[in-house]
């Protein structure tokens, strides 16, 4: 049996976030670690943050939500933001790299995803339109959360990439960034970061280490992917 060869996101690996917090934050990141990862509004609100990071994990998705429907989701998000802005000195929004990991065994995502934004204002918004927000989507009961990726900036995740393999037989499993940058009106076409590997496919499920957490199977509610490969769902 073969097997997949996943390019782990451990927090070995990872490289610190760039970025500025008040004293509070960091306060609060002494005792809860994971709380350096939380998107500060407050100090993000500010006109003197300094936070420059733009990546961001978003969590809790549906996982029969595909790449295109978040690409999609993303694409309207892109275009509505924009249409609010107002000053000429006001970067607008728009995203530069994808990633939904995939269980290929079921061909649902496993619940987590990553985007890069191109300016720290563009990762704010998105926060502001989803975080903590019901999925509208196959009467799913999970709620969306927003988080700071560990890893942060295109160049990092295409480094960090750079040498994986996946063994799946589609595009829509990959990492992909956009060229320009992808904002609803601009619609680049996704271009793979690492190749794909076909020779690699194993019969088994995949785990992922993402944040420190083992991913080693996919919830079940109304929006979700059974891990029962005899399980047949609406969007497969």
């Amino acid at each position: 049996m073969y097997q997949i060869q996943w390019e782990i996101l451990e927090k070995s690996e990872l490289q610190p976030s760039k970025g500025t917090h008040s004293q509070a934050t960091q306060e609060e990141g002494q005792k809860n670690p994971d709380s350096h990862f939380l998107i500060n509004v407050d100090a993000i609100a500010e006109s003197n943050s300094r936070d420059t990071r733009t990546t961001v994990m978003i969590k809790n998705i549906p996982n029969k939500y595909s790449q295109k429907l978040l690409l999609n989701m993303l694409d309207n998000h892109c275009i509505l933001s924009n249409e609010k802005i107002t000053g000429d000195d006001e970067p607008l929004s728009s995203y530069d790299f994808v990633y939904l990991p995939i269980d290929f065994h079921n061909k649902c995502n496993v619940g987590y995803g990553f985007v890069n934004l191109t300016s720290p204002q563009a990762a704010w918004r998105l926060y502001k339109a989803f975080h903590l927000q019901q999925w509208e989507v196959f009467n799913s009961r999970k709620i969306c959360e927003v988080t700071y990726a560990r890893l942060q900036g295109l160049e990092a995740l295409k480094q960090h990439f750079k040498n994986s393999k996946f063994a799946c037989m589609v595009d829509d499993y990959l990492p992909v960034m956009f060229s320009p940058p992808r904002d609803g009106k601009q619609m680049s076409e996704p271009v793979p970061v690492v190749g794909c590997s076909i020779s690699g496919i194993s019969h088994g499920r995949h785990e992922e280490k993402v944040d420190g957490e083992m991913v080693e199977e996919v919830n079940g509610d109304n929006g979700d992917c059974s891990s029962n490969p005899s399980s047949k769902h609406d969007d497969e």
